[in-house]
């Protein structure tokens, strides 16, 4: 039987006035490795026949009724769940590709995901202090030290990879 191939996913990183752009998920998988509800940047899938920039704007479009600017590379993620899983096993396999970007218009708004329907994930959509991301449950768990201190540093120009293990 052939898999699945993994799902290619976007998301972007917008940093205004010391504040980052965070949407709050429920959690995805139901499983006790991921929290109840937490904040992710703003990005989802790509559609087939959309170029990386395209599904970027899109998503964040969706999720936070803001336009944006897609600048260059920040990181890759990969996520195969669950952790440790032989390949037969996985339940979920996606390559998240994140970039800088910036906002470049809209009115902030608490999004939707059309593929679910009733059954949203979204929570809300928020710009959260650089200095408190301590006090909210950002995934993936390595978020949050990535964004305050490449803030505090400026990014790095080298693109970063990142396995979830948690």
């Amino acid at each position: 039987m052939k898999q699945p191939s993994p799902r290619l996913r976007v998301c972007g990183i917008f940093i205004q006035d010391e504040k980052a752009l965070l949407v709050k998920h429920r959690r995805f998988a139901n499983s006790v490795h991921f929290p109840e509800e937490s904040w992710i940047l703003p990005g989802g899938g790509v559609d087939y026949g959309e170029t990386l920039t395209q599904a970027l704007e899109r998503e964040v479009m969706e999720e936070t009724g803001y336009a944006c600017e897609v600048g260059r590379l920040a990181f890759i993620k990969e996520l195969i769940f669950p952790f440790g899983a032989p390949k037969e096993s996985a339940l979920h396999h996606s390559v998240t590709i994140c970039f800088y970007g910036a906002i470049t218009g809209g009115t902030l708004k608490t999004g939707r995901d059309p593929e679910f329907g009733e059954h949203q994930l979204i929570v809300e959509s928020n710009w959260l202090p650089l200095a408190r991301l301590s006090d909210y449950v950002l995934y993936p768990p390595f978020l949050s030290e990535f964004l305050k201190t490449g803030f505090e540093k400026e990014f790095p120009q080298t693109v970063s990879l990142f396995e979830s293990h948690q």
